[in-house]
Parts: structure tokens; C-alpha cells; sequence
């Protein structure tokens, strides 16, 4: 991948994760659910808050902030602008993709000492 120039995109039912170099964005989608309504903004910014607390226990270095995607007539969309949140979303440092959990099942791993900690 060249840095900058091409981004991987991976859609779930409830967002779009965008890989650009070494960090990976999440885009909340405006979805309702049984247990969550992301269609208000607010919504989909205070789940990303809420992700990055309850992730950053188990991943303090992956999970590095949350960044809004902004618009301003003169720029257009930028991430973090000066312009008005349009969107927010969770920026990640990009993990190897051997360590997507997956991926990782279907390799044999993770660890039973892994799980453990993760539950």
C-alpha cells in the first residue's frame, strides 16, 4: 500500500473501517438496532467514545482517539478540519493482519490465556 494514496476499506453491519498506511478509521454507520440507535450524530460520537474506553483496557495502544470528519465549503471534508462535525469516527493504530481476531482463530490462535484476559 502506498502511504496516502490508496486506503482498504472493511464494511460490518454497524460501520466502515477504512485503512490508510498505519491507522485504521471507523465510521460508525447511522443504523438502529435492537440495542443501539446510531441514526443522531451525537449518537455515533458518544458510541466511539465509548468504544475507545472500554477497548483502551484490553488495547491502550491501539485505540488512539476519536477524530471528527469535518466539512467547510472552501475545503471540502477533512478529517479533524475547522469546519462543522459531520461525522465522528475511531482511530486506530492498524494492527498486522495476522492479529485480526479471524484470522487469528483460523491460525490456531488466540491463546486460551488470551481469552481469558479478554473475558
Amino acid at each position: 500500500m502506498h502511504e496516502g494514496r490508496y486506503a482498504d476499506i472493511s464494511e460490518t453491519h454497524c460501520a466502515v473501517v477504512v485503512f490508510v498506511g498505519d491507522r485504521a478509521y471507523k465510521l460508525k454507520k447511522p443504523v438502529c438496532h435492537a440495542r443501539v440507535d446510531l441514526r443522531p450524530l451525537d449518537a455515533r460520537r458518544r458510541n466511539c467514545l465509548r468504544e475507545i474506553r472500554l477497548n483502551r483496557r484490553l488495547a491502550p495502544d491501539v485505540y488512539l482517539a476519536i477524530k471528527p470528519l469535518t466539512f467547510a465549503a472552501d475545503h471540502g471534508q477533512q478529517l479533524a478540519g475547522d469546519g462543522d462535525a459531520v461525522e465522528w469516527l475511531v482511530m486506530m493504530r492498524r494492527l498486522p493482519d495476522e492479529l485480526i481476531l479471524d484470522r487469528a482463530l483460523r491460525s490456531g490462535g488466540p491463546e486460551p490465556r488470551d481469552l481469558d484476559r479478554i473475558a
